[in-house]
């Protein structure tokens, strides 16, 4: 499977967010990428109190560009993220709390995989200063039941798609992955700040990867946005199931493809037989 990272660094203007992802997503299908990648909230970044103004219903809005892309370039599109209105709202507005949810688009535009993010991030700074409330913005999602199949060809492989977050709580990927149903790729679209992902970024995407067996595909936001308050760390990565680091997309505004075996996976699996030497 070859897949591709579109590395943005979106602004709080959704139009001009939404070509470049588009532009992005272009160039990766061009470089033979089979799967592509965008970052969580790609399409907006902006003052908190703006977020669920730019939120669609699924189906609608952003979604549907998505889904339209991944027909257009023939691509199985994991569409980074999107604010996503509850359905029961007629409306949004700046008091109402929206989903943070990832869609993943087959080549011909059906949805294959929904997930709304359900770890939300509350970070302080050193000072004890609030940098991030995501709760006061976004409802928690539900823990994935199992895998979702991704067809790559004549390939199919087992996927889970977690937001950003998400990455701290191995527990999550566990708690899904019963039995035989262990994921051969993690999708963690992300935001992951310039703070954060210097010191924990690629140590927290190689432990995921060594310790489910799997590749790990991460792509994150780069740069700054909030004019110019806040900054996203970048370096989308590629991890192997054994912990290799295959893609860095380092700080700048990036696309990369990259290849994936499958045996790969078995290799690592019958090296050393963690998974079926759990207990718990």
């Amino acid at each position: 499977m070859k897949v591709g990272l579109v590395q943005t660094n979106p602004q709080d203007n959704v139009d001009q967010n939404l070509r470049e992802a588009r532009e992005g997503v272009q160039r990766a299908a061009a470089e033979g990428a089979q799967v592509v990648v965008l970052p969580e909230m790609f399409s907006f970044m902006g003052d908190d109190q703006f977020r669920s103004q730019y939120a669609d219903r699924l189906s609608e809005g952003v979604f549907s560009q998505l889904s339209e892309w991944a027909k257009e370039f023939s691509v199985t599109l994991v569409g980074g993220s999107h604010g996503e209105k509850p359905g029961e709202l007629k409306a949004a507005s700046a008091a109402e709390r929206i989903f943070n949810t990832s869609q993943c688009f087959s080549a011909e535009g059906k949805v294959l995989n929904t997930y709304r993010k359900l770890h939300l991030f509350n970070l302080r700074s050193r000072s004890g200063q609030t940098e991030f409330r995501e709760s006061d913005v976004y409802l928690m999602g539900e823990p994935p039941q199992v895998c979702f199949e991704l067809p790559v060809e004549k390939e199919l492989w087992k996927a889970m798609t977690l937001i950003c977050y998400d990455l701290r709580f191995p527990e999550i990927i566990r708690r899904s992955s019963q039995g035989d149903d262990v994921p051969d790729v993690l999708f963690f679209p992300s935001a992951f700040t310039q703070r954060t992902g210097q010191a924990h970024w690629e140590p927290l995407l190689r432990a995921r990867a060594i310790e489910n067996q799997c590749f790990v595909v991460a792509c994150n936001q780069t740069g700054r946005f909030s004019g110019g308050k806040k900054s996203n760390y970048g370096h989308s990565m590629v991890v192997s199931p054994w912990g290799e680091v295959l893609l860095d997309l380092g700080p700048e505004v990036s696309v990369g493809v990259c290849q994936l075996e499958k045996r790969a996976i078995d290799e690592a699996r019958a090296q050393i037989p963690a998974l079926s030497n759990r207990v718990l």
